[in-house]
């Protein structure tokens, strides 16, 4: 299923996995305990950067997310952003 820049992972693991390009919310879903899973980067130009989670709330962290309900410790999500933007960055470097 695809919500916006939200795309559920239907596979055959244990765990929820959502894939998204939304970078707040990546910082919402890390700072919520979710598990980055993989980084994907767009090599045809466009510099677009899709994370992908897992973890036993996730289905529920999106919908709260998505519905404007969601809370977050501020700390916490701005450790992720910054964190999720280390990332970006070492994954420029190396494609």
């Amino acid at each position: 299923m695809k919500n916006g820049s939200v795309e559920y992972v239907a596979d055959k693991r244990s765990l929820p996995h959502v894939k998204t390009s939304d970078l707040y919310y990546s910082a919402y879903l890390l700072s919520s305990g979710g598990r980055i899973e993989a980084v994907q980067v767009c090599l045809d130009g466009s510099k677009k950067v899709s994370f992908e989670f897992s973890g036993p709330k996730i289905q529920e962290l999106t919908k709260e997310y998505l519905s404007g309900e969601a809370t977050v410790n501020l700390r916490e999500l701005k450790s992720s952003l910054k964190h999720l933007k280390d990332i970006i960055y070492q994954e420029a470097k190396t494609t």
